[in-house]
């Protein structure tokens, strides 16, 4: 295999790591959006029910009603079983991790396209760029949540001492 070749198949393979990346990224996106939007409800929720709750104790006070005294105690009640709900499934550090993911995958992505666009890599150069990219890359997926179920395509890189092959499985 030529030089030239080697090269076409080392940019080639980065190419396609990179839409990888760029499919974990807006899988990703798509997470902490969805984890933003359920903890937003919910803080909502129990913002109205804390409310609610807050009323009915002042209405208590100026009016001894059952019915007030009733409200009072089903929306504190809605209020802490919300609340405890909430801090269990831990939807704000989902969102939180989420977002971080996202942006290590958007920060990679664009190092990659700006690495690419440099003129007159060589095989020594697109080596190291491999390299770093799956350093990198192995880094951001261990602390990510398993998100590949997504994912439909699986795509293992192998670089061999003598060139580079792409292998699909």
């Amino acid at each position: 295999m030529n030089q030239n070749h080697r090269i076409n198949a080392k940019k080639k393979l980065i190419y396609k790591i990179l839409e990888s990346v760029n499919r974990k990224k807006q899988a990703h996106k798509k997470r902490s959006m969805k984890f933003k939007h359920i903890d937003n409800i919910l803080e909502g929720c129990l913002i109205a029910c804390s409310t609610v709750t807050l009323s009915s104790i002042v209405l208590q006070y100026m009016d001894a009603s059952p019915t007030v005294m009733l409200v009072s105690a089903i929306f504190s009640s809605l209020s802490m079983v919300g609340g405890t709900v909430k801090k269990t499934m831990g939807i704000s550090n989902r969102w939180a991790e989420s977002k971080g993911i996202y942006t290590a995958l958007n920060d990679l992505s664009r190092e990659i396209l700006i690495l690419m666009a440099k003129n007159h890599l060589s095989s020594e150069d697109l080596d190291n760029i491999l390299n770093d990219i799956h350093h990198r890359l192995s880094l951001i997926e261990d602390r990510s949540p398993l998100i590949g179920d997504l994912i439909k395509t699986k795509r293992v890189a192998v670089i061999r001492a003598r060139g580079c092959s792409y292998y699909r499985g």
